[in-house]
């Protein structure tokens, strides 16, 4: 056996599971917030979901039959490429369905979800026959099934409809292509021809379909890969009218067809009919078979909570694991849909809390994905942790949080667990709230312990990151439970300079924030990170004087220079701004300072610009008005307005002060 090869091989199985089970996992998140309005897009998402639950779990089987196995060569490097296709797909898949939120639901592309939901039934198959190729040890054998599986046409089916789905790049409509989509599928086409409705689900398996398939299929064989010329597009035709018609020739294949009395004995179970359910029993019907919607009678039991229908079922010899079984084991999927009664008697049957999936992940996680809270509350009083982790790692709580399921948060943390848990990418569970713009959630997870100080991934304090996104409010509950307001992002530029400096943000809120920041205890000294230029020279270019009094008040210097080199005093007269020259004056800036030995007095600067009323004001501060200088612009002016301004007598008219003296000189 060549161990690199199985390696590469089992690392494929490895990662296809890993993606499907993730894969399968979110969108039972998703569809657990969707409201009844959705109800198409939801059935089909939950049936892209179970099919991703049983490709991870097909895919798990095949890795454990690979190691367990000698392989020929022949049979490994054809796995490797069906794998490496398949892992392509769940790869291009798991990254689109990362990007789904209740919030964008309206937008989802049906065409998407309907072509790689043919994907992945068509790779269960496949994988199913990989793991019956591996079964035996005899290398002749294995190529002999090998090469009966390529001549099936499973393959072909498997490589058409990868095809398909590859042709769909987005799992997400634009808004405009959305809003189209929607109006389409209620107008009626050109000619009298009324277009199919391209969300519905794909038709379940029923025996007029099967007639269909038989006739159709004689007149039209599966489409492969076309040019640009003859793409639906192209000739007019929706997207869901070519996969519905392309794939009704493989739907058979795909949807096992339900047994003699399989789909009644499955109606009386629902409906808890003993009597029924004891008939169809006596005729033959199978207590394992799986009605159109693919649920066996004790499955149908337990979600109708019927305890008695499921006690006569499993006493009757119905499975409740292996090949008679798929999905969530009969106790966690009682409770799962909040069937206390039904949870508590398979429990007292033997069911363990503690049960796996074949890929390692708690059937717990399925639980709380579904968010029934009455089921997820008897599981943890029954001893199941809170703090269990998915496949990916990611404990349960991490993804409460980021769907915004403020209940299930709560509960979970009623029973233990961790508020320093992460979620798969390592962020905190207070980022994640913050990322997601949800104030409860972040104010919850405050109360309960959250680090205010702490970092997003990036590194990047939470209050920074914040203010830098112009989340104020959050920015403000951190400072109320903590955060240090003097805390730098990661250019080491104060949080109070990123404040002063945006120009998205309104005045009155950077009012407010930083009012907020010096009542935490704000340093209002500080300088940009890159210019080394003070906070205050910021403020005073900004212009709002309440800003620059609350940075006066706590500590700002009055002597520090603008960027030219002006004094801030200087500035404000050379701006007209007697209200920024007033909160200078009152927080103690000198009226007669001027930078360097040669520069221009205040008071001189404002009889330059003849502002006659900042002239009184600094002389009301106490700018001497007797310099030279003064006098000199006084008398160059020769105003009696200036004289009055700056509180002294104008002269008498004639010869200048001193002159007699000046000339014997």
């Amino acid at each position: 056996m060549d161990g690199r090869s199985i390696s590469s091989l089992t690392t494929l199985c490895s990662g296809i599971s890993q993606r499907a089970i993730s894969g399968g996992y979110e969108i039972q998140s998703l569809v657990g917030g969707l409201d009844s309005s959705r109800q198409n897009v939801s059935q089909l998402l939950s049936s892209l979901g179970s099919a991703l639950q049983e490709l991870g779990q097909w895919a798990s089987k095949l890795e454990t039959s690979l190691v367990a196995s000698t392989v020929a060569m022949l049979v490994q490097d054809g796995f490797k490429d069906l794998l490496t296709t398949c892992d392509g797909t769940m790869t291009v898949l798991h990254k689109q369905l990362m990007r789904l939120q209740a919030d964008n639901a309206e937008r989802i592309n049906i065409d998407f979800l309907v072509a790689y939901y043919q994907t992945i039934k068509a790779n269960i198959s496949l994988l199913e026959s990989m793991v019956d190729v591996v079964q035996t040890d005899d290398k002749v054998e294995q190529e002999d099934r090998f090469s009966r599986l390529k001549s099936n046409d499973l393959i072909v089916v498997v490589e058409t409809v990868s095809e398909t789905s590859a042709g769909q790049k987005n799992i997400l409509l634009d808004v405009g292509e959305s809003q189209a989509s929607a109006s389409n599928s209620t107008s009626h086409a050109p000619n009298d021809v009324q277009e199919e409705d391209e969300s519905a689900e794909p038709p379940p398996y029923t025996a007029q379909v099967e007639a269909e398939i038989e006739t159709e299929a004689q007149a039209e064989t599966p489409p492969a890969a076309s040019s640009s010329s003859s793409s639906p597009q192209a000739s007019g035709i929706s997207w869901g009218s070519v996969f519905r018609n392309s794939f009704k020739a493989i739907a058979n294949t795909l949807i096992p067809q339900p047994g003699p009395f399989v789909s009644a004995l499955c109606q009386a179970a629902s409906i808890g009919d003993i009597q029924q359910i004891a008939g169809f029993l006596t005729q033959g019907a199978n207590i394992n078979g799986r009605n159109e919607n693919g649920k066996n009678a004790l499955q149908c039991a337990i979600l109708a909570d019927q305890e008695d229908a499921a006690r006569l079922l499993l006493a009757s010899g119905a499975s409740t694991s292996g090949s008679g079984w798929s999905g969530m084991p009969p106790l966690f999927l009682a409770a799962s849909v909040g069937n206390i009664n039904s949870a508590k008697m398979f429990l007292g049957k033997g069911a363990s809390i503690d049960e796996k999936s074949t890929s390692g992940q708690s059937y717990f996680v399925d639980v709380v994905s579904s968010g029934n809270l009455d089921g997820i509350r008897f599981l943890l009083e029954q001893g199941c942790s809170a703090n269990t982790k998915n496949i990916s790692g990611e404990a349960v709580i991490a993804n409460a949080v980021r769907k915004k399921q403020m209940a299930l948060v709560e509960l979970l943390l009623e029973f233990g667990a961790k508020i320093t848990s992460t979620d798969i990418s390592g962020r905190n569970l207070l980022a994640v709230a913050l990322d997601k713009k949800d104030y409860d959630m972040a104010e919850l997870l405050l109360k309960k312990g959250a680090k205010p100080n702490a970092k997003n991934l990036s590194g990047m304090p939470l209050l920074a990151d914040e203010i830098n996104n112009r989340r104020l409010k959050t920015a403000k509950l951190l400072l109320d439970w903590g955060a240090d307001p003097n805390t730098k992002d990661w250019h080491s530029q104060p949080v109070l300079l990123i404040l002063i400096k945006s120009s998205k943000i309104a005045a009155e809120d950077k009012i407010d924030i930083v009012r907020q920041l010096f009542a935490k205890g704000a340093n209002a000294d500080v300088k940009d990170c890159f210019s080394k230029t003070p906070a205050i020279c910021y403020a005073v270019e900004a212009g709002i004087s309440e800003i620059i009094s609350l940075m006066l008040q706590n500590g700002a210097k009055t002597t520090e220079r603008m960027q030219n080199g002006d004094s801030l005093l200087k500035y404000a007269i050379d701006h007209g701004r007697k209200d920024l020259t007033e909160a200078l004056l009152h927080y103690g800036a000198d009226p007669n300072y001027s930078v360097g030995e040669n520069g221009v007095k205040p008071v001189v600067q404002a009889l330059v610009k003849q502002d006659l009323d900042m002239v009184r004001l600094l002389r009301e501060a106490g700018a001497d008005v007797n310099v030279p200088e003064v006098q000199d612009v006084a008398r160059a002016l020769a105003r009696a307005e200036v004289y009055e301004a700056l509180g002294m007598p104008a002269p008498i008219e004639g010869d200048p002060p001193n002159y007699d003296t000046a000339m014997k000189n």
